[in-house]
């Protein structure tokens, strides 16, 4: 499941993109609020948390709340080890949508 929505959200990143680039559309940071069908379960519930903005600023995940930096002092620039943009990209995600089932979890 985590493959099939990371597909979905990099297509979805594509038809942004190209939104953006060749027709000439103007997207202010943090105006959509992108949820994916496969995020919810077959009895509705929801397969990963979700952490909204000010939660993620408050622990620190992505960047440090003293300097706005994600270089040094947040929970990414300690744990990521990743070699790719990929992995990179995964673990970040991940981080920002961390799984609710303990099956995943363990």
């Amino acid at each position: 499941a985590l493959v099939q929505e990371y597909i979905l959200l990099s297509s979805s990143h594509a038809v942004l993109h190209y939104t953006q680039k060749c027709l000439g559309l103007c997207l202010a940071k943090q105006c959509l609020d992108v949820r994916s069908v496969l995020s919810g379960g077959s009895n509705g519930n929801p397969k990963v948390m979700d952490i909204d903005r000010s939660t993620l600023l408050q622990l620190e995940l992505l960047t440090n709340a003293k300097t706005g930096k994600s270089k040094h002092g947040s929970l990414i620039s300690t744990i990521d080890c990743t070699r790719t943009t990929v992995g990179n990209r995964l673990l970040r995600s991940t981080i920002m949508a961390p799984p609710c089932r303990k099956d995943t979890i363990h």
